[in-house]
């Protein structure tokens, strides 16, 4: 879990304690108003994620609340969610914003990475080393990187990154702006 401003990416073991379903120690006193979770299947979400509320508890119950079903697979339509949960993080002025997804790996990282192009105006290759900077083992799959990529073309017009091959399979790597510049996304 970390903070980014009035983001903060977890994981769904960070969130809560499996045996007590209370949110752990870490998470208590963020002030949460916004709370995003991805998983495989919501038939037992909703109920995983109690209401929080009294004392240094994180969520509250007036917290807005969404659940997203989206697997983590490349062919998951992860995109048609990227305008209403950036659009939600943004107009979230009372408490953080927590989008959570089971691993913290790919598609919570996706839709945080979508946030900061939308609104924050960075570009993707920006975006993702802004994330990887707060959460080194991010690590979004091939379909989402390619998702991000038709994103900020559509904001944006251009890419700055691009797919290429290589022996670890396709991952994303910077679109050379010099002669001198290189840098290759390890993910």
């Amino acid at each position: 879990m970390w903070p980014l401003g009035a983001i903060v990416l977890s994981s769904a073991d960070a969130v809560t304690d499996k045996h007590t379903a209370k949110p752990k120690e870490r998470l208590n006193g963020s002030a949460i108003a916004v709370l995003i979770a991805l998983s495989d299947d919501l038939s037992d979400h909703p109920e995983s994620i109690p209401v929080w509320s009294g004392g240094r508890e994180s969520v509250s119950a007036g917290a807005q609340r969404r659940y997203f079903a989206v697997e983590d697979r490349p062919h998951a339509p992860l995109e048609q969610h990227f305008d209403s949960v950036a659009e939600q993080i943004q107009q979230n002025h009372t408490g953080n914003s927590l989008v959570f997804c089971s691993a913290g790996r790919s598609r919570s990282p996706s839709l945080i990475m979508a946030f900061l192009m939308r609104y924050e105006g960075l570009s993707l290759l920006q975006a993702h080393q802004h994330v990887l900077a707060a959460r080194p083992f991010i690590r979004p799959n091939a379909g989402f990187w390619r998702q991000l990529l038709q994103y900020e073309k559509k904001l944006t017009h251009s890419n700055s990154i691009r797919m290429v091959a290589t022996s670890q399979g396709v991952l994303p790597e910077a679109i050379q702006l010099t002669q001198d510049s290189s840098y290759c996304i390890n993910v």
